[in-house]
């Protein structure tokens, strides 16, 4: 007994199908990576502002000291150290740097479209986390007993999609908290904020 084979091939309208189908298959991946990349830069631009500031609390303490972290949003970057001369500024008119050991860390590291401040979103949450209003503190101060200059918080955002972060120092005592707004550019009007940390 013979068994006859079916020689007709695919047709023009099989391959067509195939290719639509791994089109659209790639299409989503790659808005999928994207949005993935997006939200990984900007948290960790976000958890490296956190740690540097539990970083400045614990040597304010190691080392019986005061360190500062102070932001500069005309810049896009942040100074953590401790002041070496006393003066209350990390940074000094001539030179930049003051006689204290101070470390700059730029924001535009992780990626162009990184922002630090408020100011320079290009959304805007209607508030802050647990419903405060949105306002840039411009420095920390932690001190030898572990208490804090605080309350205040530094916002940063991914411009493009508008995906935003909170680092607060919630209390005197140097409690340091991390949120994410829970909207975004499509959804300006959300009000709620998840803590991270």
């Amino acid at each position: 007994m013979k068994m006859r084979l079916n020689n007709k091939g695919v047709t023009f309208i099989e391959i067509l199908i195939v290719f639509v189908i791994v089109g659209l298959m790639l299409t989503f991946g790659v808005v999928g990576i994207n949005t993935f990349f997006s939200k990984n830069k900007v948290r960790r631009a976000a958890t490296d502002l956190l740690q540097n500031m539990r970083l400045a609390r614990t040597m304010a303490i190691k080392e019986n000291r005061v360190y500062r972290v102070i932001m500069d949003y005309n810049n896009q970057a942040y100074y953590v150290g401790f002041d070496g001369n006393a003066d209350g500024d990390l940074l000094d008119a001539d030179d930049g740097f003051g006689t204290g050991s101070v470390k700059m860390i730029a924001i535009n590291r992780y990626g162009d479209k990184i922002v630090l401040g408020s100011n320079k979103f290009s959304v805007t949450p209607p508030n802050g986390p647990n419903g405060t209003t949105i306002s840039n503190a411009v420095s920390f101060t932690f001190n030898p007993d572990g208490s804090a200059g605080g309350p205040g918080s530094v916002y940063i955002q991914q411009t493009t999609r508008g995906y935003t972060y909170c680092v607060r120092l919630s209390n005197a005592a140097g409690k340091i908290d991390l949120y994410i707004w829970n909207g975004d550019k499509n959804n300006q009007n959300v009000v709620s904020w998840s803590e991270i940390r």
